[in-house]
């Protein structure tokens, strides 16, 4: 039996890249029923849709059907590998890419942004992010199915603990402006839950992870407004 949740989030899919896992994700959509679906960025890859495999085209199948059911709010946030998919979306998918959305559920204010804007490093060493891109995919490509390697490399590497902390820090600052109770992003690829207080303003952020690494996570609220982060191996 599907269990039922108000809202369901993922982020950072990445189809296209050899990384990715849509499978995975398709079999944990098809357990739940919501009101709410939010694709919180980086659904793509690339617009090199060429490189899709069949199986990635499953999910993009499964979720152009839910775009269908007008009881199904589906909400598609932009993430930086999204830039070129505006005009590409509304016409495959007839939806419209947001920068953030904001609901409420059980007097609780929600908010959801992909987190890129706050990437410092990213922004200011484009060039070398790419590069880094690359080994990234070098080296998963000959890693075990667990990731153990790459799992050591960003272990022992500041520069993801530094995107993820600066992506945190920002998300709630932004969030503190407005009455914001609980912001989500994704971007870093890393799983977060934090309380935190800003200005004397209550506010608790949570990183969705992704679904190019293992394990694979998701976000469900319920309508009481529980957060739930979910791993699946």
């Amino acid at each position: 039996m599907k269990q039922t949740v108000n809202t369901f989030i993922f982020s950072d899919v990445h189809l296209g890249s050899p990384l990715s896992r849509p499978t995975l994700l398709l079999g944990s959509l098809q357990e739940y029923n919501f009101k709410r679906l939010i694709l919180l960025g980086d659904v793509f890859e690339d617009v090199n849709f060429k490189k899709l495999p069949d199986i990635h085209w499953g999910l993009l199948k499964y979720l152009n059907n839910l775009m269908k059911n007008s009881e199904i709010e589906i909400v598609w946030i932009r993430g930086n590998h999204d830039e070129m998919l505006d005009k590409i979306s509304s016409i495959f998918l007839g939806i419209e890419i947001l920068d953030e959305y904001k609901w409420v559920i059980n007097g609780k204010n929600f908010l959801v942004l992909h987190g890129h804007q706050f990437d410092r490093f990213f922004k200011s060493n484009w060039l070398f992010v790419k590069f880094l891109s690359l080994g990234y995919h070098t080296v998963a490509k000959l890693d075990t199915k667990k990731r153990a390697i790459l799992n050591f490399l960003k272990r022992k590497s500041n520069i993801w603990f530094k995107v993820s902390e600066d992506l945190k820090r920002g998300a709630g600052n932004y969030a503190a402006k407005s009455n914001t109770d609980i912001v989500i992003c994704g971007h870093s690829h890393y799983p977060c839950n934090e309380n935190m207080e800003i200005n004397g303003k209550k506010i608790t952020y949570y990183n969705s992870g992704c679904w190019v690494e293992h394990p694979g996570i998701f976000i469900t609220i319920t309508e009481k407004a529980e957060v739930i982060t979910h791993y699946i191996y």
